[in-house]
Formats: C-alpha cells, structure tokens, sequence
C-alpha cells in the first residue's frame, strides 16, 4: 500500500476546517490512533479489484467471481486467491456477487467517460505530489481522465454503505484534481468530480457530478496551501505551550485552551477524527448545543421545552442542524470506552457485558431429522418455506434478471405513440417512509395527514 502523507487528500476535509487536528491527534497515544476496520479494508479489496479490471481492460469484474482477496492492516499488497483455496478467516474478503455489482457501476463509469472524449488519457492509482504546493501533501486517486484543452475529470469510488459522500466542495477530489493539473501544465478549461458510491442510498444517485472552472480550482489551490500554513502554525504554537519550562500547569492548561480555541473547529467534519471523544473543543460544542451540562449525570437532564417563541424555535432548528454531529460525538466516545475496557483499562461506571444470544442446534442436520422423526415430526415441520429475495437481489443474478426486474425502456428516437417500455417491469417503488430532513436535502417537500396513522372507524346506520 502506498504511504500516506500527513495532509492527505482523504483527511483535507478534517485538517481544512479544522486545522489543529492534525497536530493534537500526533500527540494520542497508539491506542486512540485510528485503526484499519473490516469495513476499511472491505474497501481496500474493492478498490484492488476495480483497479485491476481497469489496467488489464475488463468489462466487468464478474471474471473473478468466486475469487478472494487478503488485505489486512500492515500488507504491502493485497493477496488474491482462487476458488476454494481461500480460509474463512478475517482479511479474507470474497468477490461476491454484491462486490462486483458495486465496481461494475465504477466500472461502467470510467468507459463511458472515455467513450464521451475519444483521446483522453486515463490515471488509475495515480500518486500525485502536492509538494510543489507545501510539503508532506500526496495522494493516490482512484481514477482521472485528461482530455488536451477540455475536461479534467477526478472519478472517486465509494465502496462504503454507512455514510454518503457528497460530491460538491468535495477537497478529496479537488486535491487529486489539482495534483494532476499541475503534472499536465493547466492545459484544459474545466474540471469535473465525480463521487461513485453505488452502496450507499443518496438523494441524487449512486453517481454525482459536479462541475467547476480552471479559475475555481486555483482558488482551491490557494486555499488549500493556506489551510496548510495554519496547520503549520498551530503545530509550532502547540509544540511551544508543552516544551516551555517556565509555564506552571494553570498556565499550561490556559494556554492550551487559548489554543483549542484558535485552532479546533468543530462540525460534520470530526466524524473520523481519533481525537473525537475526548476533543475538549468538541465537548465544548456539544454542551452549547445540547444547552445541558454534561457533567451532571446523563439520566438527570431533562430536554429543553420548545414553544412557539421564533427563538425557541431556532434553537430547535439548529439542535436538528447539528444532531449528526453529537450523534458522531457520543459514537466516538462508546467506541473509545470499548477499546479500553477490551484492552483491560477501567472506564469509570461501566462494564462490558454479551448481548442476547439465540440458541443453535448442537447436532447435525441429519441427526435432528432421525430424532424429530422418532418422536412423529416430519421433515416439512423442521423447514421454512423459502422466502422471496427482493428485487434488488434478483437483479444481480444476471444481465436478463435486470431486464426482467427493472423492464426495458423504449429508445428515445422510437414512433410517438410507441408504449413508454418494450418490456413492462415487474417491481416498482412504493411510497418512502417520511421523515424529517434539513432544507438543503434535495428531495421534495411532503405534505404529512396525521389521520394517516389512524385507521378508519366503521359507521352504522341507525337503523341497524
């Protein structure tokens, strides 16, 4: 794997809006430090096996099937092993069906790309230096395509299924945008991001595009090496307030407050940071914004009353606007005091303790059915029937079950008055649950009959 540089690409998001991040969390101790998750490395193999496909010209992923790839945290290279070869063990991540549908729609997205600008070149797992901007800035992008004098695209893949990626003022993307404008002199008009993340469910599609101008990428570029200088500077402020002698430890502790105050910005960007649950800045947020004191015992705070007054409805509005936030904030803090009650370190006032657990048969399948029988049941009274997969899974199992599944529309150019589909799908979408959602999501409004929730109530005649 390649190495990461300290200001990356994947992190900007996190060290631009909040520049003392990066210098607080170099101070943790290894075992607060991020560690790579299955999930992580589930994408890692993702990844691999995009990039593959790509480099050896393969339309579809599907050729490894059945296959297995090893990544753990610390390999140099993935490890790809054949049918039947592979151990069930963790780190050893099948390409199943469900892989190859995601990298397919990645897939499907670099060749049309290629196929809209004949000529253009194509960068998979490119490295590319920031270091001409400011040091210790590299990054590997997934794929970017260079069409001479036009379009510079920078395709970013998604595997993750928990948090969707937005594609606007995406600095990831930007960053290897950048870094490949620059090895190709500036020589084009335009720049698109593109966010592929066909796991998991958005407002705007599993594929999301936005457009900017050349101009709107330097104005990156300057702002990006200014992000950097002020990290710069809060790691040389915060490398001051510890190594000064003649600080006592209220001096001290002042001082790194008045620093936590310049340089720690809390928001939607800490969703990743190790530093999280025990981010003095953060915790700081989180009272104001919960308007309670969390020191008091958490059973004991009793929820704010909300009434019509505007302002207590604006108070309500920005509790909603940063809910994501204090739900990443208390998820930090479970998962930290998890790991140290696991490595055996106390955590006042809690334990670790095993869920619920179903029972499981301790005799074989053969041997449950001779005892069953012995006692009069019968083989059909131990089965369930099989239960439908929904259509989402029968359209994986081939090209033909998607046409099935999903129908097949008429050609655009086709007679007017020729049927909106050649072959009528067989599933639709029913109506979403409704739930609340921030003015900037870009669904539609609804409008909610709260009788819907009641059945309605049968009248009689008076006859009757």
């Amino acid at each position: 794997m390649a190495a990461h540089a300290k200001k990356s690409a994947s992190g900007s998001k996190r060290w631009m809006n909040c520049v003392g991040s990066l210098p607080i969390c170099e101070r943790l101790p290894p075992g607060m430090q991020n560690r790579s998750s299955g999930a992580a490395d589930l994408g890692t193999c993702a990844h691999a096996l995009g990039e593959h496909c790509l480099r050896e010209g393969l339309e579809s992923s599907r050729h490894f099937l059945g296959w297995t790839i090893h990544y753990e945290e610390g390999m140099d290279k993935e490890e790809w092993l054949a049918p039947g070869l592979a151990p069930k063990a963790s780190g050893y991540y099948p390409v199943d069906h469900d892989m190859c549908s995601a990298v397919d729609v990645y897939l499907d997205v670099v060749r049309g790309e290629l196929a809209k600008y004949p000529g253009a070149e194509m960068f998979v797992e490119r490295r590319f230096s920031l270091e001409w901007l400011r040091p210790d800035m590299f990054g590997t992008s997934d794929c970017c395509i260079f069409q001479f004098l036009g379009l510079l695209l920078a395709i970013d893949y998604k595997h993750g299924q928990g948090v969707a990626v937005e594609v606007e003022d995406n600095t990831q993307g930007l960053y290897y945008a950048l870094g490949l404008a620059q090895e190709v002199d500036w020589l084009f008009e335009e720049v698109e991001v593109v966010i592929v993340q066909p796991r998991c469910p958005h407002a705007d599609g599993s594929v999301r595009r936005w457009r900017i101008t050349k101009a709107q990428l330097e104005q990156f570029r300057d702002h990006l090496a200014e992000c950097s200088d002020r990290v710069d500077d809060a790691r040389d402020r915060l490398e001051e307030i510890y190594a000064d002698p003649l600080l006592s430890d209220a001096e001290r502790s002042e001082a790194l407050t008045a620093w936590e105050v310049k340089y720690l910005t809390p928001g939607d960007h800490c969703q990743f940071c190790p530093k999280l649950p025990t981010c003095s800045a953060a915790w700081r947020k989180a009272q104001e914004v919960a308007m309670a004191d969390f020191s008091d015992f958490p059973h004991a705070i009793d929820a704010p009353e909300i009434g019509e007054d505007p302002e207590d409805l604006e108070r309500l509005a920005s509790l909603l606007e940063w809910g994501k936030f204090l739900d990443g904030f208390v998820k930090a803090a479970r998962m930290l005091g998890q790991r140290r009650l696991e490595q055996g370190l106390e955590v006042p006032r809690h334990k670790l303790v095993r869920g619920k657990a179903n029972r499981i048969w301790g005799v074989t399948a053969e041997e449950l059915r001779e005892r069953c029988a012995a006692i009069g049941i019968g083989v059909e009274d131990l089965y369930k029937e099989p239960t439908l997969k929904s259509p989402a899974q029968v359209e994986k199992l081939s090209k033909e079950a998607k046409v099935l599944v999903a129908g097949k529309r008429a050609p655009k150019n086709a007679p007017e008055g020729t049927p909106e589909y050649v072959i009528p799908p067989i599933a639709f979408k029913g109506a979403g649950k409704i739930s609340m959602a921030h003015e900037s999501d870009p669904r539609e409004a609804q409008s909610y009959d709260p009788g819907q929730d009641f059945p309605e109530e049968e009248t009689q005649d008076e006859d009757e």
